[in-house]
């Protein structure tokens, strides 16, 4: 059975509802360093059982990128859109690129000199000898009396500055994903930041897949700003890895993950996607569609692409941090169920986009 011919589902109200409740979860979890990573019983949806907890490492993500760009210079013509590999033939980009991605940065990504290299150079010195990782999400299983139920993966967002978003994190790296964009074959490229974090919470997310219930009706993502992006990128790889598995999400002020072609790829493959946005929240328009930026002293132009279908809202607090809030802004407005798939009417941040 291909897994495009599995009907996507509607938004609904109540799952997202359900999913915003997870996603604050996933905050608490962090912001509770006394549960270990455990949500207490009390607060576990009924019908569901926590089988999984993930961590990363406390990372400047933009000192992350630059540490990962150093260390593997291999990699610095795959960062951008090189126009004449988009125009060859795709089995030249097969031969070329995925060869390289396959040895190089998917490698790199999974070494754990490269991993230390990276928290190393992402911490301030003087607090290397506290460096712990930090809570970054769960997963939860349905019990076998729920027999609605869905395997879920949360991911908190982050919970410091966001300006990791708009800086030198913004590089993109192919993936191994080719699809048909823009008239031709193309390899998809994500954000490499994003792809880092995922690189460490990756083993966590297949160890707790392990665990899911195989007679859930489905698999749902969700996540909060960074851990939106990563939900981004968990869903597509438990889609692709489980084709007959329906794959939900429900991102929460998502900023941009990946370019045209991983968008258009993520869509076919995970068309119950339905990415909830605060208009007056400005992390969603970043990284800006297009923008060009200097990478190790070269200038490189990248494209970005939302995915899923948008459901969005106005409420402007007055602040920026409380437009993006989860816990202030957009729990209570999906509570409220205020979220529309109308076409955009207002106007957004005033940052360009």
């Amino acid at each position: 059975m291909d897994a495009a011919i599995i009907p996507p589902t509607p938004y609904d109200h109540a799952t997202a509802q359900f999913l915003s409740n997870v996603a604050l979860l996933a905050n608490e979890q962090y912001d509770n360093p006394s549960w270990n990573g455990d949500i207490p019983a009390d607060l576990v949806p009924a019908g569901y059982t926590q089988i999984a907890k993930f961590q990363v490492p406390n990372l400047d993500l933009n000192k992350a990128v630059d540490a990962f760009l150093t260390a593997h210079p291999e990699l610095h013509p795959l960062v951008h859109t090189d126009a004449a590999l988009v125009d060859a033939d795709v089995d030249a980009l097969v031969d070329a690129e995925i060869e390289v991605l396959n040895t190089h940065l998917s490698n790199a990504l999974e070494d754990p000199a490269t991993l230390s290299l990276i928290a190393a150079a992402a911490a301030p010195p003087q607090h290397l000898a506290d460096f712990t990782p930090a809570w970054f999400g769960f997963a939860l299983a349905p019990t076998s009396d729920n027999l609605t139920g869905s395997n879920i993966v949360a991911f908190r967002g982050t919970r410091t500055a966001i300006e990791w978003v708009v800086d030198a994190a913004a590089v993109q790296v192919p993936v191994p994903l080719v699809w048909f964009s823009d008239g031709k074959l193309k390899i998809a490229r994500v954000h490499l930041g994003f792809l880092i974090w995922f690189a460490f919470v990756k083993p966590q997310v297949d160890a707790a897949v392990l665990k899911f219930n195989p007679n859930a009706v489905s698999t749902q993502t969700t996540g909060h700003s960074l851990g939106a992006a990563i939900a981004t990128l968990t869903s597509i790889y438990l889609k692709l890895g489980s084709p007959l598995t329906p794959v939900q999400s429900y991102p929460l002020a998502s900023p941009r993950v990946g370019d045209r072609t991983f968008a258009s790829a993520y869509d076919f493959y995970v068309p119950s996607t339905f990415r909830i946005v605060n208009l007056t929240d400005w992390v969603p328009v970043v990284p800006p569609t297009s923008l060009t930026i200097v990478v190790h002293g070269v200038t490189v132009s990248v494209q970005y692409t939302h995915v899923g279908q948008e459901w969005s809202y106005l409420w402007q607090t007055g602040d920026l941090n409380t437009n993006h809030s989860l816990k202030i802004n957009y729990n209570p407005a999906i509570i409220a169920n205020v979220a529309t798939d109308a076409a955009r009417t207002y106007p957004n941040t005033g940052v360009p986009c």
